[in-house]
């Protein structure tokens, strides 16, 4: 009987020894979190540029594409531009609701309104970005 309860601690000892050792293993490969670096960021890609209209599909004023011809893309510094000139893109329109979700009467709104008026060859001016589901946006019209 001593010999089985010898036994019984022998392994019991072992296998305890065995646990710790894998402990220490796991814990030298853990990283805390402040030492993993920085996340992924998500970056606002926002680009100022010049378009000449090549089509334009409307279904009504609120609901409409442009398809363009990117001729010039201004540089800023504080937000990215993946847009490229001489690139044809298809806009919609980016227009701002109020906080009942109904479509607000102001300047943005209108100048993105007039944006159907437009002629295949004319140019304007634009604020434009790619949103994620939504596709490439015009947020503002800066003149036309």
């Amino acid at each position: 009987m001593k010999q089985l309860f010898f036994l019984f601690l022998i392994i019991s000892i072992f296998s305890c020894s065995n646990d710790v050792s894998n402990d220490k293993k796991n814990d030298n490969s853990k990283v805390p979190i402040s030492n993993k670096g920085p996340g992924p960021t998500i970056i606002q890609n926002k680009s100022v540029v010049v378009a000449k209209l090549i089509s334009i599909e409307i279904i009504d004023e609120h609901n409409f594409s442009l398809k363009v011809k990117v001729l010039k893309v201004e540089d800023n510094l504080n937000y990215a531009s993946i847009v490229v000139a001489g690139d044809e893109y298809t806009l919609k329109p980016g227009f701002y609701y109020d906080e009942n979700k109904e479509l607000s009467d102001n300047d943005r709104n209108r100048r993105l309104k007039e944006l159907t008026a437009l002629n295949p060859g004319d140019e304007f001016k634009a604020e434009i970005s790619l949103e994620h589901l939504k596709g490439w946006i015009i947020s503002k019209v800066i003149n036309q």
